[in-house]
């Protein structure tokens, strides 16, 4: 069977997504890319990518010639390409790639079922890329998208179900398929003499780095053996090279770009902090959880407090709170008793995000024609692993 993926870009999760889904050997994928997205991923599979345009999109919705122009290349283009390549079906990854497909579907009329993936905050990213007067339009927009009742829906998280039941209405049942990592679990050996945090992702605004920078800077302050990794690239990498330069903690940070292999730094770190605005269900603190590291991250509308459960398997702070996230990292540093339970919990909890289950669901689903009924609650079955005793009321008091 031969699935076409249309997809924005292969970076950062939407890319690790793909990857794995490449893992099901009886299925053949080719993606089409809208824009370039130089990526560890992009390489690994760039013999079955085809990009639509050279130039980045853009990155605010608007209603404009050029915007206009676009759109209409994209249909052209991406309506040759399956009269081409003939897909069985086509899985669309996220609203801007699931809008267009839905054009192009209604214009050529072609048959193939089509699987909608959503892995973001759609009311965000509308925020954040358009304006009062184009997003009442974009709602209308995005219903199309709903509009074949035996096309397939697919939300990576309760809250981005509930997000896309929130703004479009839809009259078919939206499925919930977590994101899940293939790496089997384990715990860091044994610490360094130094402590290392490190974050994970893109260098947008949406990511919010300048909120971690913050942080450790009061934190290099306090601790003289504290170090941070930043692992990722995009278009605020400049901006956040000069704040690292004006809180004068450059000799503390090391900056990567995209890594063919973030475990290798991985397995270096002792905590993983992660600040976003707005997410879906991160792989980013999906893979540091395998590696057995404590996790902080941002309190997003839904996502990361999904994984975290609400303190229960790692420690959230309130969006943009630099003196929260720095608290956390203290206790963290400071308190093994509290970093030993949290690096416990991390395992414990990512047991039931392995892309088994998530490539299991996927490949049932392109298999089959029409939907079907599964049972999609095995991130929250029980847990086998050994419990750690809790920290104290005392202990965990303030957190």
């Amino acid at each position: 069977m031969m699935v076409l993926t249309i997809t924005k870009s292969v970076s950062g999760g939407t890319g690790t997504f793909i990857l794995e889904l490449t893992n099901i050997k009886s299925m053949e994928f080719h993606t089409v890319c809208l824009e370039p997205s130089p990526s560890p991923v992009e390489s690994k599979i760039k013999h079955n990518i085809t990009y639509i345009s050279k130039k980045s999109l853009p990155s605010f919705y608007a209603l404009t010639p050029s915007n206009l122009f676009l759109l209409c290349k994209e249909i052209v283009l991406i309506s040759a390409l399956v009269k081409k390549k003939k897909p069985d079906k086509v899985l669309c990854v996220d609203f801007h790639a699931g809008l267009l497909w839905r054009l192009v579907k209604l214009i050529n009329w072609f048959p193939q079922q089509s699987i909608f993936t959503f892995h973001n905050n759609v009311e965000m990213v509308f925020k954040t890329k358009s304006n009062s007067v184009l997003i009442p339009l974009l709602k209308v927009a995005g219903r199309l998208i709903f509009h074949d009742k035996s096309d397939i829906y697919i939300a990576v998280s309760q809250g981005v179900k509930s997000g896309l039941e929130k703004y479009f209405y839809p009259k078919h049942e939206i499925k919930v398929i977590y994101n899940g990592t293939k790496r089997i679990p384990t715990r860091k050996k044994s610490p360094s003499r130094n402590f290392i945090f490190i974050t994970i992702s893109r260098f947008s605004p949406q990511k919010d780095i300048a909120t971690i920078l913050k942080a450790f800077s009061t934190i290099t302050k306090k601790y003289s053996r504290a170090y941070l990794y930043l692992v990722g690239d995009g278009e605020d990498k400049n901006k956040i090279l000069k704040e690292i330069n004006e809180l004068n903690i450059s000799s503390r940070i090391v900056v990567y770009g995209w890594q063919h292999d973030v475990g290798r730094l991985l397995k270096k770190a002792d905590c993983f902090v992660y600040s976003s605005l707005w997410d879906g269900y991160p792989y980013a603190i999906l893979e540091a959880m395998s590696y057995g590291l404590p996790v902080i991250s941002s309190d997003t509308p839904y996502g990361p407090g999904e994984i975290l459960g609400k303190n229960k398997y790692g420690l959230l702070f309130p969006m943009q709170n630099s003196k929260s996230l720095a608290k956390h990292m203290s206790t963290i540093i400071s308190d093994r008793h509290i970093r030993d339970y949290y690096a416990d919990q991390s395992l414990r909890r990512i047991k039931n995000y392995h892309a088994k289950h998530m490539l299991y669901h996927y490949q049932n689903l392109l298999a089959h024609k029409g939907s079907m009924v599964y049972n999609n609650n095995y991130a929250s079955s029980r847990d086998r692993t050994t419990r750690r005793s809790i920290p104290t009321k005392k202990t965990l008091q303030g957190l």
